[in-house]
């Protein structure tokens, strides 16, 4: 999820039966989800969830292993240089970023 559509849209791109999970603190999505996301699991097949905790060694050594047999892979949208910060953070306050904006030092 990229954090800037409002939940209907996300509701509306899951299939009959999908599982939406928020996961991070962008305040607006994460209020939407709270509020909202009980009635919706409740009124339709679909369902809205937080998911709220903090990485620990063991999920993050989960995760790299997930990353290295290329079981998961992150979604880039775009690279920058390091003396192209502002650009980088000039394109990601926009809001449409479909993956991460990387910074390479």
């Amino acid at each position: 999820m990229n954090g800037y559509h409002p939940l209907s849209a996300y509701k509306r791109a899951l299939k009959p039966n999908g599982r939406f999970v928020h996961v991070g603190r962008s305040g607006t999505q994460l209020f939407q989800t709270l509020n909202f996301g009980p009635f919706i699991s409740m009124t339709s097949k679909k369902e809205m969830r937080n998911l709220l905790q903090r990485a620990n060694q063991n999920d993050l050594i989960y995760l790299k292993e997930l990353l290295e047999d290329e079981k998961i892979k992150p979604v880039i949208d775009r690279r920058y240089k390091i003396n192209e910060v502002q650009e980088a953070f000039r394109y990601f306050a926009e809001g449409h970023a479909q993956g991460k904006v990387i910074i390479t030092i």
